[in-house]
């Protein structure tokens, strides 16, 4: 036998509901009129039906809720409150209805918790009796998007469930919309440091060319006299036949040296005055190299205590370009190395040269040095950083190699590890 209501506790006089409630008290929804309710737009561009979740303690009014909103979404109930917030950690749900007058919690203090972990989630209250002030409380407390007095209206509640999706997408929408400028202003910040950064190396390296400019001319005298003592002195030794074949080679790679020196403080003036530099010229740079380690012999630990192993290429092709330039480089990085090698019980220092592919020169100078710690590596080509004590590094050595190198359409990296040593690298295009 089937006893048939309307259900005006839940859609109002007004519905186009029935409820048949059979013998055995379980609960069917049936349409008088038309096949569906109307419900406006609801949420037309979600890739999934929206999920609802549905607590209420009266199971004939929790199953038909569900039977009214199963077409449009998918739809979880409950009767204890107690099982609702562990199904929201382990499901995706985008909005929950709660009656508000249940024995174990009121629906707004349940909310309340619910907001505290999934606050993206829209809540509706339904209730059939509510003081005006636990309204605005629980609004404002738990968020809720909406308290819907009983008999609920069904176009009400589609309305309520309508607006509230749209405002959980509009929500969400918001909050990427935000996290995509908070991205793009961190790196636009990241930009701005690093850019004033340059500015401040330029800065510096501005600096330090007018330092030198001013005292550069004021070195020559200097030059001058150095250089004519040490020709007078030469010519002492060599009259009077007392320089041996080691001193007179001393002696020529101090007049070596002491040219390049003249050579460069004239560059430096004449770039000063007029922007233009020497002429560029064919480099060996095997050549350069052998240079480089003989001016270093003068060095007492160098000469002593460094082991040299070279491996040169012999066809190795010539460089158009400056030599006062591949000295400086070849001279900043072998200076390091030994310097590096200074504690270290091996001291091995190897310089290699090779054509690579007839398009590139390759030289390799490693050593068995401290090596270089990790968090370091990608500061030691900055002029900020320096490993060395105040008063034996400045930081530009390695920052003025980098930029000879790239002028010259190269590549310099480096390889290291703390307590193995160290490997540059750098590759030059032939042509």
């Amino acid at each position: 036998m089937f006893i048939y209501l309307y259900e005006a506790a839940l859609v109002g006089a007004n519905s186009s509901c029935m409820i048949s409630l059979m013998s055995d008290m379980s609960v069917s929804l049936f349409w008088v009129y038309g096949s569906e309710c109307k419900m406006g737009d609801i949420m037309n561009d979600f890739k999934v039906k929206p999920v609802i979740v549905v607590i209420d303690d009266e199971l004939i009014i929790l199953n038909s809720i569900k039977s009214l909103l199963r077409r449009q979404f998918t739809v979880h109930t409950f009767i204890n409150p107690a099982e609702v917030k562990s199904f929201l950690n382990d499901h995706h749900v985008d909005l929950v209805i709660s009656d508000e007058m249940m024995p174990e919690i009121k629906g707004s203090e349940l909310m309340t918790e619910i907001d505290k972990t999934h606050p993206n989630i829209c809540k509706i209250i339904l209730s059939g009796h509510a003081e005006k002030e636990n309204i605005a409380a629980a609004i404002n407390n738990a968020h809720i998007f909406a308290f819907l007095f009983k008999p609920i209206d069904k176009d009400l509640l589609f309305q309520a469930i309508n607006n509230g999706l749209e405002h959980v997408k509009m929500k969400l929408e918001i909050e990427n919309q935000n996290k995509h400028l908070e991205n793009y202003n961190r790196q636009l910040e990241d930009k701005v440091k690093e850019r004033t950064k340059q500015l401040l190396e330029m800065e510096k390296f501005y600096e330090v060319g007018k330092f030198s400019a001013s005292i550069v001319h004021n070195l020559n005298s200097p030059l001058q006299a150095l250089t004519t003592a040490m020709q007078m002195l030469e010519y002492e030794f060599t009259k009077k036949n007392k320089a041996t074949k080691q001193q007179l080679r001393y002696f020529e790679i101090q007049d070596e040296n002491l040219y390049i020196m003249e050579k460069m403080i004239k560059s430096i003036t004449t770039g000063v005055r007029s922007q233009k530099h020497d002429m560029d010229v064919d480099v060996d740079l095997n050549e350069l190299l052998l240079k480089v380690d003989e001016f270093m012999k003068i060095d007492h630990f160098y000469k002593n205590n460094i082991e040299l192993e070279l491996a040169f290429d012999e066809s190795l092709p010539k460089i158009n370009g400056q030599e006062t330039h591949f000295l400086q480089i070849f001279s900043n990085l072998i200076k390091n190395a030994v310097y590096a090698m200074k504690e270290t019980t091996i001291k091995i220092l190897k310089i290699s040269t090779r054509t690579v592919l007839a398009k590139n020169i390759e030289i390799v100078i490693s050593d068995t040095g401290c090596g270089i710690a990790e968090e370091n590596l990608s500061k030691i080509f900055s002029s900020e950083f320096t490993t060395k004590p105040p008063g034996q590094g400045t930081g530009l050595g390695l920052a003025i190699t980098k930029q000879m190198v790239e002028s010259y359409k190269g590549q310099i990296t480096v390889d290291s590890s703390e307590g193995t040593g160290t490997v540059f690298s750098i590759s030059l295009p032939v042509d």
